[in-house]
């Protein structure tokens, strides 16, 4: 028919993928215009509004060239029997030329399995690691910071109250930590080009906002309970509990900042969360040395915080500029708990290690002030040189060995594995004597001046 010529398209799409065709007259014709609705993402047809006296030939030949259209196989071009026709042969062909297409696919993939890939060189696996080192230590450098100053400025009881405090601090901040561990894991299986990517990081993002939150109000709320769980001295207690209080803000900013660094990491950037834990230190290095002489133990609880929330914001703005985020995609409840139980798992793990961690800290700070002192400065060195070497090292493997399992290249999985591992013992080496080092040459009187505390140290 001859009808289909007398018809202009245009087109818009919406923000959820629909494709909306509208059919206009062209001039000098007396046809009624033509309004295809919303032709869904799935390639599936909604209603169609016809206008009175629009020739059924039309209909048909523009809905059928708008599904094909978003099935991926004609373009923007024309409407008419003609392009669909073509249209129909250009599909036939596809699909007959699939069968050749996967077979020579299948070949090219079990030469490239049976050649294997050499994966990540040291150079480049070291280009990654050596910015994540002080990245997954943002909590951890806070407190040590923290630890500094109070014990200079506000004498041995408040350093003290803050070996119960940080303890149950990091021990949230590690143990919440199983959101951005999830994270990465899905986004590097996802891929860095992958369109879902900015539905998994925002699906990320709400469940860290609400995880945190809700941690923070328990903490808040419970940390006297928690200071003398830790077995914490009645004399400590209130400036615990006024220190976990002013820390629990800062929660939901650290998940929020770990999740949307772990977005950076799957695509194999490590040194904007460098930068931002290093502008972070610093703050909070300021905040210190300007609040801890006036305001103690409180003055360095609220600098960490505006550090924090600082580098929550750095953070965000990164993945708005470099589009990984663009549009927020609010995820469904059904998405947020799909998640939560395939990351939940991991905080078993992380539990049975903070358990160890606070049955060590009770021991400690049950003993009086003194060792209590000593084991705020002793536990913040650990974590400190324990973490430089470990976790930094789990994250490049969970960035790095997913796109080597996606292929199915199990040589090239292992050859990276196998160069972690030397690395990871090399790195367990050497800041065990740089720590070793440290201690020798009066390293520890940055913490405290006091000989005791020093001595059980």
């Amino acid at each position: 028919s001859s009808e289909d010529s007398m018809f202009c398209p245009s087109f818009s799409s919406s923000c959820h993928g629909h494709l909306q065709l509208a059919l206009h007259p062209l001039p000098g014709t007396a046809t009624k215009p033509l309004l295809v609705r919303s032709v869904g993402p799935d390639a599936s047809l909604r209603p169609c509004q016809l206008s009175d006296g629009v020739p059924a030939a039309s209909a048909i030949a523009a809905v059928t060239w708008a599904w094909m259209h978003k099935r991926g196989a004609v373009p923007f071009v024309s409407i008419g029997p003609r392009s669909i026709i073509a249209s129909l042969r250009v599909r036939r062909h596809r699909r007959a030329a699939q069968p050749q297409d996967q077979e020579q696919q299948s070949e090219s993939n079990a030469e490239k399995k049976a050649e294997g890939s050499p994966g990540p060189n040291l150079c480049e696996l070291l280009r990654f690691i050596w910015p994540v080192m002080l990245t997954l230590l943002a909590s951890t450098l806070q407190g040590l910071i923290d630890s500094c100053f109070v014990g200079r400025c506000g004498g041995s009881l408040q350093l003290a109250a803050m070996a119960p405090a940080t303890s149950i601090l990091d021990g949230y901040s590690y143990l919440l930590s199983f959101i951005a561990i999830g994270t990465l894991n899905v986004l590097a299986m996802a891929g860095a080009e992958s369109s879902d990517l900015e539905r998994l990081l925002s699906r990320s993002l709400v469940v860290s906002l609400i995880v945190g939150s809700l941690a923070a109000g328990v903490l808040a709320l419970g940390g006297t309970l928690a200071a003398r769980a830790c077995g914490a001295h009645e004399a400590v207690i209130p400036l615990a509990r006024c220190y976990i209080a002013v820390r629990a803000i800062g929660i939901p900013f650290d998940l929020l900042f770990r999740v949307a660094n772990a977005g950076l990491l799957s695509t194999r950037d490590s040194r904007t969360g460098f930068l931002v834990v290093l502008g972070q230190s610093l703050v909070n290095a300021a905040g210190d040395a300007i609040a801890c002489p006036s305001l103690g133990l409180y003055g360095a609880a609220l600098t960490t915080v505006f550090a924090q929330a600082l580098g929550c914001i750095a953070v965000l703005a990164t993945l708005r500029r470099r589009r990984i985020i663009e549009c927020f995609q609010m995820p469904s409840l059904r998405e947020c708990t799909d998640f939560l139980s395939f990351s939940l798992p991991v905080s078993a793990t992380l539990a049975l290690k903070i358990a160890t961690v606070q049955f060590l800290n009770a021991a400690a700070a049950s003993q009086g002030v003194v060792e209590a002192a000593a084991h705020q400065i002793t536990k913040s060195l650990f974590w400190v040189f324990g973490l430089l070497a470990s976790e930094s090292l789990s994250s490049t493997s969970q960035a790095f060995l997913p796109e080597a399992m996606r292929r199915g290249d199990r040589e090239g999985a292992t050859r990276t594995l196998l160069l972690l591992t030397k690395l990871g013992v090399a790195g367990a080496m050497g800041t065990a004597g740089l720590l070793a080092f440290s201690i020798s040459h009066g390293g520890l009187t940055i913490f405290s001046k006091d000989p005791d505390v020093l001595g059980a140290v």
